[in-house]
């Protein structure tokens, strides 16, 4: 039966409607690797002796070409056109896509055993059925499941008996795959066309038809096998439009059975060497019309090709100095360089993913090393997202040896009143641009996934009671704690008291920066007027940084009943509350005043040395000090001034009888020397007797 079907490499010029860039990598270093038989597990199972463990990468253009596509690795049973075996545990759907738009998909290699050795096709759909995927075929330069078959064929007429006899390994050594299913096909030789294929299995027998062709074929077991095919070259962009940049991708797609030998590109008639076959480039033009010529020449000596017209216009704004009505001086547009799937394994940036922590309010920054291949020069980087503006890129130098490294940083510094409340994407690109040395107008982009991670401040605030009667004001303090992320700090600190009940509170002073893990305080004036009502009352508080609200709490307000005389309120003179004192220093003038009064009205008792008349009525104050402090100066006043009183109606109860003493001592003659020292001992014996 005749069945003419895609099964080798399907006409890529008609299915390639996107790009894609695809390897199979190891997971360890994201290498290209070939997947080799395991003797030891009998297959090529992922890490087994032989194969580490292996990933899918693939890049597009964009990400819209990968965003939730669904990928599979699969073989055509070459039965029916759009049919297919497929591996199990796929397909995976890709779920997200890096700024640089390249994905590492987990590939579990030994569920595709029964096919070793074989070349795979990639499936890419917008659903779990892959029958209508679009499918590439992996050529060997980009990994594959290395091998080989022998066969024994006879050809009777249109028909053609054939056997696959073994099947080898990488060495050429016989191999039994676990499950010996082949599809062997019939291809006519110079296109893309199969007579007839079927499902066999070594050794036995299989009679395929070449229908009514006559030329040439090739006998193509699991995709391999000889035969004159050329690599399949696909230019994708440029396309054939105006480009409004001097800097123009060059992406392509060159699909090739053998082993590619070269490549190269005529542009307006002038041949340009390219150092690698499997990676985009950025052609650097002048205006006008271009055409560009894509070569490629495989191991056999096959070549293929592909062309594209295009033009390059840029628009270039007028630019009047002055303002309008001035000469007009052409300005060039800036060049930035467009985005293309980054190169692979021969100008990288290293990491891959570059992480950047920014510590509010601070800057954050991140070091990473650019690798080439062969020496490169005018080597420019520049961020690509959302916080580009804010972004600087510095490089030790603008060129880079044969197999050399140079290391460079980004810097992101954002505002920290942006910061506090950056709206845009975490997620950027730094994309790195350098000319080859083979040629002027030949630039290579490689490219890496830019991630910030924003730490800013969060403020724990200790929720407080505080009771108080009307007419009292307290001074207290609240405890704030930063417990945010990193080691971000508060910068513009406000914090605000809400609801209506929140002019009873008032901020004494706000505190200055608060670091990650440190305490702060917050003082404030509590004052209840008199005549408010009792209760209690719960008044939020909120904390905000540049603006945001970063923390909250409560406050909870009890209003008692009753007359309250706060700590260092005094009511005097004594039990007659006839004044009453908020403060500590009349409390003080008073116990001066009335320390000197003391020692006025003990100055007539001539019975005590003066030394003892001072100690006596400056008791109180000193008992009163602070680092004393055995008594309140409230206590100590009123004290003092009972000590006053008492010392007073003390002397008006004996000032009578000491008039009436010396009134007589006075009619007396004058007494001698002697007689005036007997009274004065008199009177200290007499002091004496009223101590004790």
């Amino acid at each position: 039966m005749k069945r003419a079907l895609f099964l080798f490499l399907i006409i890529f010029s008609l299915s390639f409607a996107q790009f894609y860039q695809f390897y199979i990598v190891k997971a360890s270093d994201h290498t290209t690797m070939n997947l080799i038989y395991d003797n030891n597990s009998t297959s090529y199972k992922d890490n087994s002796i032989e194969n580490p463990d292996a990933q899918l990468r693939i890049c597009a253009l964009s990400s819209a070409e990968l965003q939730n596509k669904w990928v599979s690795l699969a073989y055509a049973d070459g039965m029916n056109p759009g049919d297919y075996i497929e591996i199990t545990h796929f397909p995976i759907q890709i779920t997200r896509v890096p700024p640089n738009n390249c994905v590492y998909l987990p590939l579990e290699i030994s569920s595709f055993k029964a096919w070793y050795p074989s070349i795979p096709f990639l499936f890419i759909s917008n659903t779990t059925d892959l029958s209508t995927a679009e499918r590439i075929k992996f050529p060997p330069i980009w990994g594959w499941l290395k091998g080989n078959y022998t066969v024994v064929s006879a050809k009777t007429g249109n028909n053609v008996n054939i056997t696959v006899t073994r099947a080898v390994d990488e060495n050429n050594i016989t191999i039994i795959p676990d499950v010996n299913f082949l599809v062997v096909g019939l291809m006519q030789e110079g296109i893309l066309l199969t007579t007839d294929t079927a499902i066999t299995s070594i050794g036995d027998p299989v009679v395929l038809s070449l229908g009514s062709y006559s030329g040439n074929y090739t006998i193509h077991v699991n995709g391999i096998g000889p035969g004159q095919f050329g690599p399949n070259v696909t230019i994708i962009t440029p396309q054939p439009i105006t480009y409004n940049t001097n800097m123009v991708p060059f992406t392509y797609s060159i699909l090739s059975y053998y082993p590619l030998d070269s490549c190269w590109y005529v542009l307006d008639g002038k041949r340009v060497d390219m150092p690698d076959c499997t990676i985009s480039y950025i052609l650097r033009l002048q205006n006008g019309t271009h055409t560009l010529v894509l070569y490629a020449n495989d191991t056999a000596g096959q070549n293929g090709s592909d062309s594209v017209k295009f033009k390059v216009g840029i628009v270039t704004p007028p630019y009047y100095p002055g303002g309008p009505g001035g000469p007009h001086v052409p300005q060039p547009t800036p060049e930035v360089p467009p985005v293309i799937p980054p190169a692979y394994d021969y100008f990288t940036i290293s990491p891959e993913d570059i992480h950047i922590t920014i510590d509010y309010p601070s800057s954050g920054e991140s070091s990473f090393f650019l690798y080439s291949k062969y020496k490169m020069v005018d080597i420019q980087c520049t961020v690509k997202g959302d916080f580009a503006q804010y972004s600087t890129v510095d490089l030790v130098s603008n060129e880079v040896g044969e197999g050399g490294t140079i290391d460079g940083t980004v810097t992101v510094e954002i505002p920290p009143e942006i910061l506090i409340d950056y709206k845009g994407s975490k997620e950027g690109l730094l994309q790195c641009i350098g000319r080859s040395t083979m040629n002027s107008s030949l630039f290579l982009s490689t490219s890496a996934n830019v991630y910030l991670e924003i730490n800013e401040p969060l403020i724990t605030v200790e929720n407080i009671t505080v009771e108080l009667y009307p007419g009292q004001t307290v001074n207290t303090t609240i405890l704030l704690n930063n417990t945010g992320q990193g080691n971000a700090s508060t910068y513009a600190f406000d914090a605000q008291f809400e609801g209506k009940e929140s002019g009873l509170i008032t901020i004494t002073q706000l505190p200055g920066m608060i670091g990650h893990g440190q305490e702060g305080i917050l003082p404030i004036s509590i004052f209840v007027a008199p005549g408010f009502p009792t209760g209690e009352y719960t008044i939020p508080i909120v904390i905000y940084e540049n603006g945001k609200l970063i923390g909250s709490g409560n406050i909870k307000i009890k209003v008692k009943e009753g007359l309250y005389l706060p700590l260092g309120v005094c009511a005097f003179p004594v039990l007659t509350s006839f004044y009453i004192f908020y403060d500590t220093v009349p409390m003080w003038v008073f116990l001066i005043i009335l320390l000197i009064a003391n020692y006025a009205l003990l100055e007539w008792r001539k019975r005590h040395i003066w030394q003892r008349r001072l100690l006596m009525a400056s008791l109180p104050t000193l008992l009163s000090l602070p680092g004393i402090w055995l008594f309140a100066p409230c206590f100590m006043m009123n004290l003092a001034l009972a000590q006053f009183i008492s010392t007073f109606l003390w002397k008006l109860l004996h000032e009578k009888e000491r008039e009436e003493l010396y009134s007589g001592r006075r009619q007396k003659r004058k007494p001698y020397r002697s007689e005036e020292k007997a009274e004065e001992g008199k009177d200290r014996k007499m002091a004496k007797e009223e101590e004790k």
